[in-house]
């Protein structure tokens, strides 16, 4: 022991070295407790196993252990699986009442917007219904969507001549276009946007009067209806209807805005007559429109709106029609007063500029 209290070069007096001894013999004490626990377990498993070594028992144990970890999380795995496949299941077994359910909500918000209150003999005020098929007409259907679809199809540039050859002229064979009016050849026309744009050749429309007086068609157009409207005093003005076709009519003031420039009383104080004439131009048509008359534009307006079809089958059947639409209204005056001219946007057709007014951007995206 007195040879031992040199620990390290260090001397260390007889009582550190006790204190030094008997913390050592704690620290084994510690480890071996620790170790007979160890061997005591692998000796009780070796004999519950039959003798197994007790590394090859633990080793046996830490593969069970992983083989239930890994049973476990398959069988998580299999349980998500299986609720996502009983969600589908029931989507499949309840796929038609939830349709049903959709559908009839959509006709409760169809009916809440085409009603229409009217009275009834006894003065009691009453809501009906009987635009239903008419509203879905107007609202059930996505026309400015589908329309700027159209304008991206019919944007791409066609790039072999066979190919722009059998579009336009299967084109031409669906709508009746005189190809022989064009101003450039067939092929020169690098997508269909731009052959439904196509110009004419000079002296195909001849103007046989340019008087003060004249009034010309301002485009190749189908005449759908043709009339004139009196004009009492201005403030008759918000209660004057025109009809599109026979029997329908709309709202003057609704279509060329309230308070139009030029548009008021004789000076003499009699009635003013507005003759008026309504145009459809087809698909096949030259899709360009020129002044009617010798006039000058003093105001510019611009109402967004649908781009429902005009197609004189749709006319006929929705009153309205073309105040719902997106149109570009150019009010001014010529030799006789005052004068009016509106471009009115249609399916596949949202797109409307003036020459002398770039400002005006129609078919624009809602925000």
């Amino acid at each position: 022991c007195k040879a031992a209290t040199k620990i390290g070069g260090v001397t260390l007096s007889k009582t550190r070295f006790k204190m030094y001894v008997t913390s050592c013999f704690k620290l084994i004490g510690r480890n071996s407790l620790r170790i007979n626990k160890k061997y005591t377990l692998r000796a009780s498993y070796s004999r519950e196993l039959g003798g197994v070594s007790p590394r090859r028992e633990l080793a046996d144990i830490h593969a069970k252990q992983l083989r239930r970890r890994s049973f476990s999380a398959k069988s998580s795995e299999n349980k998500t699986d299986s609720s996502h496949t009983s969600l589908f299941q029931e989507w499949q077994s309840y796929k038609f009442p939830a349709t049903l359910g959709l559908v009839c909500i959509a006709l409760v918000g169809l009916r809440r917007r085409t009603g229409e209150n009217s009275e009834n003999s006894e003065g009691v005020s009453k809501r009906t219904y009987e635009n239903i098929q008419l509203g879905l007409l107007v609202w059930g259907i996505p026309y400015r969507w589908i329309s700027r679809l159209w304008g991206e199809i019919t944007s791409t540039d066609l790039k072999f001549d066979v190919l722009r050859r059998t579009v336009y002229k299967f084109w031409t064979y669906l709508y009746g276009c005189k190809l022989d009016e064009m101003r450039h050849p067939l092929e020169s026309y690098k997508s269909l946007s731009e052959f439904f744009l196509r110009p004419l050749k000079d002296g195909v429309r001849q103007i046989q009067s340019n008087g003060l007086d004249t009034v010309v068609s301002p485009c190749d157009a189908l005449v759908l209806h043709t009339g004139r409207a009196m004009l009492k005093s201005s403030n008759d003005f918000a209660s004057l209807e025109i009809d599109q076709v026979k029997g329908v009519a709309y709202s003057l003031e609704e279509f060329i805005g309230k308070d139009p420039v030029y548009l008021t009383e004789s000076k003499n104080g009699s009635s003013k007559c507005l003759h008026y004439v309504v145009l459809y131009l087809a698909p096949g048509d030259y899709h360009h429109f020129h002044s009617p008359a010798q006039w000058a534009v003093a105001q510019r307006r611009h109402f967004p709106g649908s781009l429902i079809s005009v197609r004189p089958s749709l006319v006929q059947k929705i009153p309205g029609l073309y105040n719902k639409n997106e149109r570009v209204v150019l009010n001014g005056h010529w030799k006789h007063g005052f004068f009016s001219f509106a471009a009115v946007g249609a399916l596949n057709v949202g797109s409307i500029k003036i020459a002398f007014d770039d400002e005006v951007i129609t078919n624009k995206p809602s925000s």
